[in-house]
């Protein structure tokens, strides 16, 4: 089975510092997805909190597995001290988030916290 996966770290594809920039990254990202992405799942440091226009954007094309799988806050920044969610894996709407979590044993690997998640994905019927 088939699926594209595309990752913001470690070169950050959401601008660190700049709201209007990263509203302008994630159209483009919505853009090169198309309308209907199928078997995609972009994870990665967004910049930014669920609430966020950019994170919005973005979560019209995909969805945000945290609140389908995940339990509790899911603050993944910064390591030592969360309090914040900034970390995200999307996954396009015909992929079925089973479980998410943040990795919290070592939290000095990083500034930021690890996110793992498990999605299914659908089997595809080759037509004869």
């Amino acid at each position: 089975m088939c699926a594209a996966a595309a990752s913001t770290s470690p070169s950050r594809i959401l601008q660190h510092d700049d709201n209007k920039e990263r509203e302008r990254q994630a159209a483009r990202i919505v853009e090169l997805l198309g309308s209907s992405p199928e078997r995609t799942v972009l994870v990665g440091d967004l910049n930014a909190t669920p609430e966020t226009p950019e994170i919005g954007i973005l979560t019209g094309a995909l969805d945000d597995v945290w609140p389908r799988a995940g339990s509790g806050d899911g603050f993944t920044y910064d390591a030592l001290n969360p309090h914040a969610r900034i970390d995200f894996h999307l996954a396009s709407r015909d992929l079925r988030p089973l479980t998410a979590q943040v990795v919290t044993a070592d939290p000095e690997a990083s500034d930021h916290l690890p996110v793992v998640s498990d999605l299914e994905m659908p089997v595809r019927r080759h037509r004869r």
